[in-house]
């Protein structure tokens, strides 16, 4: 449904979608909160600051990557997504953008037709400019 050109039936499959979602929300909650606490208690043995803190040390990421990337996430990316927001619905002629429209294509009528050889060529090529290490 995400995808769909009919804003109507994006609203309605989102809806429904949503709904049936809600009636876990309490068991989802309390799962979450269950696996925070846990976290929280060891974080805590293990003698770090924060939840956070212990969290990053696995991904060897200090908290002053974490907190930049988020602030560079925030002042630089919220502008563009906005922006694209903004274009969709001019694209789209729709009354109000909403969540579930975030998905439609800019281009409903491009389609490339892309192998399974050429979609690894363009893979590679993205990942070539991290390094032999990511190759």
């Amino acid at each position: 449904y995400e995808d769909s050109s009919d804003p109507e039936f994006r609203r309605k499959s989102f809806e429904a979608f949503s709904n049936a979602l809600r009636k876990y929300q309490h068991t989802t909650a309390a799962t979450y909160n269950q696996h925070v606490q846990q976290e929280k208690i060891e974080a805590n043995l293990r003698g770090y600051d924060s939840v956070i803190d212990y969290l990053l040390q696995e991904q060897e990421v200090t908290r002053e990557m974490y907190d930049r990337q988020i602030d560079v996430i925030m002042s630089d990316l919220v502008p563009v997504m906005q922006k694209y927001a903004k274009i969709l619905q001019r694209i789209h002629n729709l009354d109000k953008m909403r969540f579930e429209d975030l998905k439609i294509s800019v281009d409903p009528s491009y389609e490339p037709d892309i192998s399974i050889e050429d979609s690894k060529q363009y893979i590679l090529g993205a990942l070539g400019v991290l390094g032999d290490d990511y190759i």
